[in-house]
């Protein structure tokens, strides 16, 4: 069934029952929550330890931090491209500042930029990208990583 047909048939059954709008608008509501679920991990960089949402899928990326006022100096989000590729970020609709580095697919740190909220400057990787790491404004600087730092994802062999 399209994305465009899935509406359709609590659409058609509220229109023939008095009451049936709210249970279809419940069951709207929750299918398309549980498609924005966003899964998470803790990864580590040059010792530090964070938590982060992962974006794999297009919708996610797209989505990014959207709307989040705050992070923790623990929290943050890991972008996932595959396969590796040029890559910018922005932050149209971000409300808060953040850093952002981009790291190959070796998981070694390529960049990092400061990110001003609400902008739509645009920050690129200087060569193809596999992971891109947003934090607070400031992470990088006040944990001293950078340039060469490396990634570990759970599960990665040590």
């Amino acid at each position: 069934m399209s994305a465009d047909n899935l509406f359709l048939p609590a659409l058609k059954t509220a229109s023939r029952k008095p009451g049936a709008l709210a249970r279809s608008f419940c069951f709207v509501l929750a299918a398309l929550l549980a498609t924005s679920c966003v899964s998470a991990e803790t990864i580590e960089l040059d010792g530090h330890e964070l938590h982060v949402k992962l974006a794999v899928t297009q919708a996610e990326q797209n989505r990014g931090l959207q709307g989040v006022t705050s992070l923790s100096d623990r929290e943050g989000m890991l972008f996932i491209f595959e396969p590796p590729r040029a890559v910018c970020m922005w932050m149209h609709r971000v409300p808060i500042d953040l850093d952002v580095g981009f790291f190959d697919k070796n998981k070694r740190l390529l960049a990092i930029f400061n990110m001003k909220a609400q902008t739509k400057t645009t920050h690129c990787s200087p060569l193809a990208a596999a992971f891109v790491l947003e934090t607070r404004a400031g992470w990088f600087k006040d944990h001293q990583v950078g340039i060469g730092a490396r990634l570990s994802r759970e599960g990665d062999a040590r």
